[in-house]
């Protein structure tokens, strides 16, 4: 096994035709997170005015990477971006050990590690999706499903083991974790990383809605959790990721998307029904529905946000950032918990009128989106290389022998990158607003490639670079 790993690090091209580990930053950063936040060894505080502001901060800063999208993409482009989340995430971290083992006051302490922790979250997901954005889209959805799987697994060997193990693994998590990213970005050839370019597009309103609707009805319910809920909450979110690694992986040509995206709305009914029973299995069984509704519900939606932004070219920090912002609905569905919780005689009442509209809201929400093929076609899920659209599969295609040739050539970087778009059918002009470069530096960059390549001219480059596979020869 390690071995095969080392294989998938050493060959930059393998990235993207399997998984490899370092592509799953993710799952160590969402294990830093329950042992932070939801393990028992704080007594209290992961339910308590700690997450509270972890969910503050995140938000805020989501809210931040909105009002600035087109200064701050490509993420990853900037030097030295990795350090940010790595440094606010330690430092949540050296905090939450300060506090817990005594040198620093236990309040400070926790308002320093939910603080740096919100925000340290929020930029590594900024910058990790920008690393996976990179990959195919069957990878992409991989990935994401299988993150939960192994967060879960982690956080259940990290947890309870006492103070000192649990600081060492809340030291080394976020190092993991974007030392992934990073490693992960090295890997992808150059003409691949994300761009700068930020074209206008329409912004999916619907499935923002939705994903509001969901986290509002989980802050609503997540204050009825017992405290250190983290694991079982871990526990089914690697339910629903294995879940959607078996659709993927088996049954995505058997089973439409359009079925998977229904999911979540009979499973959250399904746990409002419940919750108006009483008795302590119905009550379980209700808080693992809505869990897993919220999970199925994000994961599906993100895998949305990946397809929406391989098909129109929009940065895919543009989608993760408004994902984000969503949360601040969950705090408001925390907020409205507390006040039904201080007014009891009109608890029950509200509670029942918020869950009825919620429910009206998401299946109007749902059929709205199922309803219209036109809109779902736009939105749906299409696999790369098996469902992905002929224009694109041709442009893959392209890329790979663009990078061949430039391989087999000697070219520099910029060199393939000007040789991409101008074996794509770009116009010079085209090439040259492109890449913001003057009409002498493009010319001098096509001088370059036809004295390397020993191919003259814009049409035999397309028509090389054209061929199929069997007829191709650098």
């Amino acid at each position: 096994m390690l071995a095969a790993m080392h294989q998938g690090f050493s060959k930059p091209r393998a990235a993207g035709d399997r998984l490899v580990l370092s592509f799953m930053g993710l799952a160590f950063a969402r294990a830093w997170l329950a042992i932070l936040f939801a393990d028992p060894l704080s007594k209290g505080y992961g339910a308590t005015y700690g997450s509270v502001l972890f969910d503050i901060a995140y938000v805020i800063c989501a809210f931040v990477a909105l009002a600035a999208l087109r200064r701050i993409v490509p993420v990853t482009a900037r030097a030295g971006a990795w350090a940010v989340p790595l440094c606010l995430m330690e430092m949540s971290s050296i905090a939450f050990i300060l506090g817990e083992a005594g040198p620093m006051n236990a309040h400070v302490a926790h308002v320093v590690s939910s603080v740096a922790g919100g925000a340290g979250f929020l930029t590594f997901c900024l910058y990790n999706a920008e690393v996976l954005a990179t990959q195919p889209l069957r990878n992409v959805m991989m990935y994401l499903a299988l993150s939960p799987v192994l967060g879960f697994v982690l956080t259940f060997f990290l947890t309870d083991v006492g103070l000192e193990k649990t600081s060492v693994a809340l030291v080394l998590l976020p190092l993991i974790a974007v030392g992934l990213c990073v490693n992960g970005l090295s890997l992808v050839p150059p003409r691949l990383r994300p761009k700068a370019d930020f074209p206008r597009f329409n912004i999916p309103w619907v499935l923002l809605v939705l994903l509001a609707a969901y986290a509002f009805v989980y802050g609503l319910h997540q204050s009825s959790l017992t405290p250190g809920v983290g694991r079982y909450s871990s526990f089914v979110n690697a339910a629903v990721g294995i879940v959607a690694v078996a659709w993927v992986a088996f049954f995505s040509s058997k089973v439409s998307f359009r079925i998977l995206y229904g999911a979540p709305v009979l499973l959250m009914i399904c746990g409002f029904v419940l919750v108006s029973l009483h008795g302590f299995i119905v009550g379980f069984v209700a808080d693992v529905l809505i869990a897993a509704a919220f999970g199925l519900a994000t994961l599906i939606i993100s895998f949305m946000f990946y397809d929406m932004s391989k098909r129109s070219g929009v940065p895919i920090v543009a989608f993760s950032a408004a994902y984000a912002a969503t949360n601040v609905f969950g705090l408001l569905g925390q907020a409205a918990s507390n006040f039904m919780a201080s007014y009891p005689a009109y608890g029950s009442f509200v509670a029942a009128i918020t869950y009825v509209a919620i429910a009206a809201l998401l299946l109007l929400m749902e059929y709205a989106t199922l309803a219209d093929r036109t809109l779902f076609e736009r939105w749906g899920i299409r696999l790369a290389e098996d469902d992905a659209p002929e224009m694109l599969r041709e442009a893959e295609l392209i890329e790979r022998r663009c990078h061949d040739f430039a391989k087999a050539h000697s070219l520099t970087a910029r060199e393939e990158e000007v040789l991409a778009l101008v074996a794509q059918g770009l116009s010079s002009r085209e090439v040259q607003d492109r890449l913001f470069i003057a009409e002498g530096t493009f010319k001098t960059h096509m001088r370059h490639i036809y004295e390397k390549s020993g191919v003259r001219g814009m049409k035999r480059l397309r028509q090389l670079l054209g061929e199929s596979d069997e007829n191709r020869s650098f």
